[in-house]
């Protein structure tokens, strides 16, 4: 059995969902593949069969529907070597207020806001969720 080329496991990879650039060389080199991993991903990037735009893109709607904000998503995209363009377009597609919203009638049960102690929980869940405008 033969093993597979660097093209054909990056593309595998990218079958299953986006990855950015950097993922791909992580992901690639653990493979043990050395040579010309770069060189692979940047005429994958030139087909528009990998795209950190789309990564970010993707990236953002999914960590959003799980309640994290503009501030954790952008850091765990920079972790991931997305550019701050990219970063950007990819936040302003989502309604971080509608977001916010959600969370904070979810975290509100589990604290009780009727106590300085719950409010301040409450605030500091969200800040680590990546939310920065707690006015929700």
């Amino acid at each position: 059995m033969r093993t597979p080329s660097v093209k054909d496991s990056a593309l595998n990879l990218l079958a299953r969902r986006e990855h950015s650039k950097k993922e791909l060389v992580e992901k690639l080199r653990a493979r043990g593949y050395e040579s010309n991993v770069e060189a692979v991903i940047e005429d994958l990037a030139e087909k528009n069969l990998q795209s950190n735009e789309r990564f970010a893109e993707s990236y953002t709607r999914a960590r959003a529907a799980k309640g994290y904000g503009p501030l954790r998503i952008t850091e765990e995209l920079k972790l991931r070597g997305v550019s701050r363009d990219a970063i950007q377009s990819a936040l302003q597609t989502m309604d971080w207020q509608i977001i916010l919203k959600s969370q904070h009638e979810k975290l509100q049960r589990k604290y009780d806001l009727n106590t300085k102690d719950g409010e301040l929980k409450l605030k500091r869940a969200l800040l680590q969720r990546g939310f920065t405008k707690l006015e929700g």
